[in-house]
């Protein structure tokens, strides 16, 4: 909405129908009382968690990455300074305010970083990230400015950094970062912490193949810090830290993929699967830093023994990978996060099982949910329903008809809204919201504001455009249309009538645009 001084508020109308929230990436802040989800509509939703119950409510949803959110990471290492940094599937970055929502920071890089790990080096005082992703380089940045402080490059074999873990080894001041190519290569670097921009490139000290494609994640045992967990999709393998060797392989169970993992303690790790499960495995006594049979030569006995399996009785299968995220509530125990395609967050404790339950139980325990919400629960627990834009326009008798693109005029005040059927419904944007907010959609009245109906596709309206907001050279009375029809619709807002209709016949039309001067 806006008004004379040109200030726009935004203005939320959800309706009964809950936003789709198709999980991509989960992350619960350092108190506790907050939940992240980042999903693949570039939308973030800020859950108020009770860390006792782990009782989740959707507090807001933030608006400002057009593309999927593919990572996201803390921005500070003080409890207290609610600060995270997200980055999409396009290279763009934010640094939000966990407190009021607000985006503090906001850059669009040309690079595309699918992690970000958080890291406090020796010689600084708060984090900085480190981030691999779609290019050669590991790019260290400050979360609040966003800005790239330095880079490690490769000289050896360079390529796409497909996993990264940064440590500070026992007894050291210095860090040392750990990388793998997608090509299966595995990189060293070791920091003093004088690094800046204006340094000579930083290359790695050390590199060396290995039998490890496209991993996905890697990890260090934090106790001892002489094994590796590398997690691929088909297969998850210990390595000696010391000489990068293979100390056991799990090949992934049938239609499923590894996703990630993690260690609970030395002897035993957590690692999950793109089918929603996790998986606990004791390591066999070879792959054991502290054990006698450390690195001896590995036999048929010495393979991980599966114990308990983390699962969810779902309906229906997801429609994409789920995220996870493992965490540590001191004092209470080790959880794990789960969010998937349905809007779902799922919680797990995982279960301290002895060796002799394990022994004497039956292979492998089963460990349900701790707590399971979503978006769609909350929504249909608000009484009365929340307010649509349209819902004085929907009959009683048949489900409202969805919205599927949308755009405001403000130089008309008309709100243009295009929907599932490929009609195209214009009204006047404050009277309407107005009318909503005050009488709400359980009340009938006569003074609905009047309406345009645009009827002209054959299918859903994709995308809609007005010109004018481009370049003034164009109509201000135009305005145009797309949908999966494959047909492009040139529009008269003044008449409401169809000018012209253009068959593409190239695909369904998902984005319109329009050159400023041509």
């Amino acid at each position: 909405m806006s008004n004379s001084t040109n200030l726009v508020v935004p203005v939320v109308l959800w309706g009964k129908t809950p936003p789709t929230h198709c999980i991509s990436c989960i992350y619960l802040s350092e108190d506790q009382h907050t939940l992240i989800t980042g999903c693949h509509d570039g939308q973030i939703c800020l859950w108020q968690v009770e860390p006792d119950t782990f009782k989740m409510t959707p507090r807001c949803l933030l608006v400002g990455h057009t593309a999927p959110i593919l990572c996201m990471a803390k921005a500070s290492i003080i409890q207290d300074n609610n600060f995270i940094v997200t980055s999409s599937e396009l290279g763009e970055m934010c640094t939000w305010d966990l407190v009021d929502g607000k985006c503090r920071e906001s850059v669009k890089l040309a690079f595309v970083h699918t992690n970000m790990q958080p890291y406090q080096m020796n010689t600084c005082e708060d984090v900085r990230l480190f981030c691999n992703g779609c290019y050669a380089e590991v790019l260290v940045m400050d979360p609040f400015s966003l800005e790239i402080i330095f880079s490690l490059s490769s000289k050896v074999n360079p390529d796409w950094i497909s996993a990264l873990y940064v440590l500070r080894p026992n007894k050291r001041k210095d860090d040392v970062v750990l990388a793998l190519t997608t090509t299966a290569t595995v990189k060293v670097w070791t920091l003093s912490g004088s690094e800046t921009k204006q340094s000579e490139p930083i290359y790695e000290h050390e590199s060396k193949p290995i039998r490890c494609l496209n991993a996905l994640t890697i990890s260090c045992c934090a106790t001892l810090q002489r094994t590796v967990l590398i997690v691929c999709a088909k297969y998850w393998q210990i390595y000696d830290a010391s000489d990068f060797s293979v100390l056991c392989t799990v090949i992934s169970h049938r239609g499923e993929r590894w996703l990630g993992g993690e260690f609970l303690s030395l002897d035993r790790i957590l690692v999950w699967t793109d089918e929603g499960k996790a998986y606990l495995y004791k390591l066999p006594s070879n792959c054991v830093a502290d054990n006698m049979d450390f690195h001896k030569k590995s036999s048929d006995v010495d393979t991980p023994y599966l114990y308990c399996i983390c699962c969810y009785n779902q309906v229906k299968p997801l429609s994409c990978p789920p995220a996870f995220r493992f965490f540590t509530q001191p004092n209470v125990g080790k959880f794990l996060l789960r969010g998937d395609s349905d809007g779902r967050v799922l919680v797990w404790q995982i279960p301290d099982v002895t060796q002799e339950r394990m022994m004497g139980a039956p292979p492998p325990l089963t460990q349900q949910p701790l707590k399971v919400t979503s978006i769609a629960q909350n929504w249909a627990a608000v009484h009365p329903p929340p307010v649509g834009i349209l819902d004085q326009l929907d009959s009683h008798d048949e489900p409202p008809i969805k919205l599927t693109a949308s755009i405001y005029l403000p130089q008309h005040s008309r709100l243009v809204l295009g929907r599932e059927d490929g009609s195209i419904i214009i009204v006047p944007a404050t009277q309407t919201v107005m009318l909503q907010l005050l009488h709400g959609s359980h009340q009938q009245y006569d003074d609905w504001p009047p309406h345009q109906l645009l009827v002209g596709h054959q299918g859903r309206v994709n995308c809609l455009l007005y010109p004018n907001h481009v370049h003034p050279r164009y109509e201000k009375c135009h305005l145009l249309s797309g949908g999966e029809d494959f047909a492009v619709c040139l529009w008269d807002l003044f008449a409401g009538n169809l000018l012209h209709r253009f068959c593409v016949h190239a695909g369904e039309i998902t984005q319109l645009l329009v050159p400023p001067n041509t």
